[in-house]
């Protein structure tokens, strides 16, 4: 008999993060072309890991200067924004969880 693993890595059958309610907020509340992780992954690196402007735009080259300067001030997608804050203040460890282990483990980076 089949038993899905839904919540499991295929590779290392690690079992996958539980994410809350604020996060998966964050993950869909992207705008145009720009995901809420992606949104998400550049106010972390700005907000949290505090990197400046400069290296923020090094590391999104493909990003234009007044979309990247939206997103930093909340304009672009206010309710990533707001939840990212929220999370920032109350869920400090979900959101690293959600924004970094989770999105290197995608991308082979671990």
């Amino acid at each position: 008999m089949f038993e899905p693993n839904f919540n499991q890595y295929k590779v290392s059958g690690e079992s996958a993060p539980v994410w809350s309610v604020n996060t998966y907020k964050l993950m869909r509340a992207g705008a145009g072309i720009y995901s809420g992780q992606m949104i998400g992954e550049l106010l972390y690196s700005h907000f949290v890991e505090g990197n400046s402007f400069a290296e923020v735009k090094a590391n999104y080259p493909f990003m234009p200067h007044a979309t990247l300067t939206a997103i930093l001030r909340g304009r672009f997608s206010p309710e990533a924004y707001i939840v990212f804050m929220e999370m920032k203040e109350k869920e400090p460890e979900m959101l690293r969880t959600a924004l970094t282990v989770t999105t290197t483990k995608i991308r082979g980076e671990i």
